[in-house]
Order: C-alpha cells, then sequence, then structure tokens
C-alpha cells in the first residue's frame, strides 16, 4: 500500500492535484488505488452498495507480520461495530449502536457543559499550557466521564483509556499495546455489567465509542489549536472536522465489476474519498449549512456519532475561548495534523 503516501501528499498538499478534474490513480499498476475528489461520483461511489469498507485491520496485521488472532478484543470490536460491516450486516448494527448514541447524546446535555467548565477552571493560571496535552487530557476525560455516566461509577474505578490505534505518528508495534489495554478495559467491563446485570454485549458497543471517537476528536481539536489557536473565531465544528479530521479519508473496496457513467471500477479495486479534497473541488467555502456537506461522509455509513462530535467540539471551542482570554501563558507549539490509515469511522 505504497499509494497511501501519495494520498497523504494530496490530503496535506492539495495544491498539487487539479481539481478541474474528478479523480487521480495513486499507482501505476493495472487496477490503480484512486482517489475521488468530483461531488457527484464521491457521492455516487459512497452511496453504493457496490462497494465496502476497506478493512484495515488486516493491512495492520500484514505490515506487522501478526499471526490472523493476534488481535482478538480490536478484531471483536470492528466485527460488532457497523465500521467494517456492509449490507444487513451493517445495518443491523447500526440500528443497536443508533440506541446506544442516542442515549449518550441525551446525558451528554445533562452534564457535558458542567465537564467542560470545570476541566478548563481546575488549570492553574500559574503555568504554560501545552494545547496539545491540554486537549488529550480533555478527550480522554470526556470518555472516560461516558464510561462512568453508563456505568454509574467513578471514573478513578475505570482503567487507563488505549493509547491510539490508527496515528502513525508512533510506532506501529504499539498496536500490540494498544490491544493488551483493550482487552483489560474489556474485562473491567465484563466485571462490572455482569455486577449489574446487564447485556454482556454492551462491552463492544461500549468499547467502539471509545476506538470510533477517542482518536479522531483528538486529533481534530490538536488540529485546531496548534493551527490556529484562537480557534473560538476560526473554527465551527463541521468545518473543523471536514478540514481537520484524524479520519481524513473515507476507504472503499469494489464488490464486483461495473461502472459509474464514464468511470469503471474493477473488483478489488481501492478507492478513497476526502471531504476536506471534495469540498474544494466545489470551489466553495460555506457548505456546512446544507446537504452538500461532506464532512460526515454520505450514504448508509453517514457517520453515527456526528451530534456527539459536534456537542464536544463546540463546547471545547466555547470554553476555550474564553480561557485564553484569561490564560495567555500558551506553549508554541508546530502546526501538527496528524496522518494516519483511518479509512472511515462512518
Amino acid at each position: 500500500m505504497s499509494y497511501l503516501l501519495r494520498l497523504r501528499q494530496y490530503i496535506n498538499e492539495p495544491s498539487s492535484l487539479n481539481l478541474q478534474n474528478e479523480w487521480i490513480a495513486l499507482d501505476n499498476s493495472d487496477q490503480p488505488a484512486i482517489l475521488v475528489y468530483g461531488e457527484s461520483l464521491s457521492l455516487a461511489l459512497l452511496k453504493s452498495d457496490k462497494l465496502a469498507p476497506t478493512n484495515f485491520i488486516e493491512y495492520y496485521k500484514k505490515l506487522l507480520r501478526l499471526p490472523d488472532r493476534s488481535l482478538p478484543t480490536i478484531d471483536n470490536i470492528f466485527k460488532w461495530s457497523p465500521v467494517l460491516l456492509h449490507g444487513e450486516d451493517h445495518l443491523q448494527s447500526r440500528k443497536i449502536f443508533s440506541k446506544k448514541y442516542r442515549l449518550i447524546e441525551e446525558e451528554l446535555q445533562i452534564w457535558l457543559p458542567d465537564y467542560t467548565t470545570n476541566f478548563f477552571s481546575s488549570i492553574s493560571t500559574d503555568d504554560v499550557i501545552n494545547p496539545i496535552q491540554l486537549v488529550a487530557n480533555y478527550i480522554s476525560g470526556f470518555f472516560r466521564e461516558i464510561l462512568a455516566q453508563d456505568l454509574n461509577i467513578s471514573q478513578t474505578e475505570i482503567p487507563p483509556l488505549p493509547p491510539k490505534l490508527f496515528f502513525l505518528t508512533h510506532p506501529l508495534v504499539k498496536v500490540v499495546d494498544v490491544e493488551s489495554k483493550l482487552n483489560a478495559l474489556k474485562e473491567f467491563l465484563e466485571k462490572t455489567l455482569l455486577r449489574q446485570k446487564r447485556d454482556p454485549s454492551e462491552i463492544w458497543t461500549l468499547l467502539a465509542v471509545i476506538v470510533a471517537g477517542f482518536e479522531a476528536l483528538e486529533g481534530t481539536l490538536i488540529y485546531g489549536v496548534t493551527k490556529d489557536p484562537d480557534i473560538g473565531a476560526a473554527w465551527d465544528a463541521k468545518t473543523l472536522i471536514r478540514d481537520a479530521a484524524a479520519v481524513n479519508f473515507i476507504g472503499r473496496r469494489a464488490l464486483e465489476n461495473f461502472s459509474i457513467g464514464d468511470f469503471t471500477i474493477a473488483k478489488n479495486q481501492e478507492l478513497y474519498v476526502c471531504p476536506s479534497l471534495v469540498h474544494k473541488h466545489m470551489g466553495t467555502n460555506n457548505l456546512e449549512s446544507n446537504e452538500r456537506s461532506f464532512s460526515f461522509g454520505k450514504g448508509v455509513h453517514t457517520c453515527i456519532g456526528q451530534t456527539i462530535s459536534i456537542s464536544v467540539i463546540n463546547s471545547f471551542i466555547a470554553e476555550w475561548h474564553l480561557f485564553l482570554r484569561h490564560h495567555p501563558k500558551i506553549a508554541p507549539v508546530k502546526y501538527l495534523r496528524d496522518f494516519n490509515l483511518t479509512f472511515t469511522l462512518r
């Protein structure tokens, strides 16, 4: 998958693309991976039932030369969640996950404002603040609070959350460390749910909420506060997610040979859609208020966590903007956009 390096280049340096076209080949093979950024073609691909999500978990295993069953917890999370599923399996999983996400959304309205306010008010005004660490602490605390609220326990009872799964800013061998910490968290959830006489299948829903959301939200806010610290004036949640999300492209694999107009796709061919590039191709910066927005994907795999994501980002931005007025000691950090291999969390 060396073409992923070219994919990274185009996402981070869109000026190298000819936006008069709708797509570009990422390699010179007979069946090249394709980056698509035309609006109509991207929409048709994301809505097609002839394409399934790309399974990058298997890619990780091959890259690290890991046996097939070496990441059982990670495998089970994606077996249960709608992220990698297709067709009827995806629809059934999405129904289950939608119920949990709706409950979290309702509870967020109660505790998120106080959580964010208390988080910022607890920071000493005497310390120089590293914005990257601040975001990491905020997001970690947020997901620990989701578990605490759901399980009716204290955050202090919850084991450490796993490190990043998809970011390439740490060695890929850390995937094994992620598996270990996820397994420890799984065992804790098993005991807690058993004690509370709850459905044990909720384990995978709760773990998937963390894996799907933690990294995406942390990466998005880190991008925002390092590129433009005064993000309260510069960003809105949907634009930030579209342009800054750690999850910056959507991968699909063709299940059969088919065509969309003059665009021909071969079975097993890999295709990628990048929301930020689609919006650049559309030639306007103000698309978030209408149905043309690609910030959360399109089709049946539209991001299931978009309401939670928008709520968290808006809550952080509002308090961060106020925080900067009274806390000028922000450490200078390098503008950062983590590139990862996350294909889709939609």
